[in-house]
């Protein structure tokens, strides 16, 4: 059957890519670092300026949807480098973020968050200590049951291996503090 769909599989990285239908489409704006290097203050107006000047002739609604790519953008850059912190996946569509502790989650999905202001999602994202994964390591680190059984999943030669990948993994999650913002250390 899936060979009668052409269904190929992807990791979760690949996966997320393929999906994310408007960043590719409009990649080169939301990736131009220049357009919105500024203060947390003037950030959204010169969000809201560019895609007004740039953008005039895309629909309201493709404009609106860009918006949120670019604050994770620049949110993703200001507290994680851009990056995944287990593996320096650095593909914008490909990061989520993960909470180091359940308990503190008070909110479920990007798009939550993604109506705040950037500073306001920073702020929320350090007080709910959470880390920037990529969709691959994500899901590694959500798949308990994956690392409680990989002995009867995998062979005996991948396990050693894999086992080094969850330990170091898991000890960049832990370890992992957020950069100093004007002198003070907000983890």
């Amino acid at each position: 059957m899936l060979e009668k769909e052409k269904v190929i599989p992807l990791c979760k990285n690949c996966h997320s890519i393929k999906q994310a239908t408007v960043f590719n489409k409009y990649e080169k704006i939301i990736s131009r670092k220049s357009n919105f290097e500024s203060s947390f203050e003037g950030l959204e107006k010169n969000i809201h300026k560019y895609m007004r000047t740039r953008l005039k002739y895309e629909k309201f609604d493709g404009i609106r949807q860009i918006k949120p790519w670019i604050k994770k953008r620049i949110v993703t850059e200001k507290l994680f480098n851009g990056k995944c912190v287990g593996c320096s996946e650095d593909k914008l569509p490909t990061l989520q973020f993960h909470h180091k502790d359940p308990k503190l989650k008070t909110y479920q999905k990007w798009s939550g968050l993604s109506n705040l202001n950037v500073s306001r999602i920073i702020k929320k994202l350090r007080e709910d200590d959470v880390v920037c994964l990529c969709a691959n390591c994500h899901s590694i680190t959500e798949s308990r049951h994956f690392e409680e059984n990989i002995g009867e999943i995998l062979e005996n030669k991948d396990l050693d291996e894999l086992r080094i990948y969850y330990k170091t993994l898991n000890q960049r999650i832990k370890n992992y503090s957020f950069p100093n913002q004007h002198g003070k250390n907000k983890n």
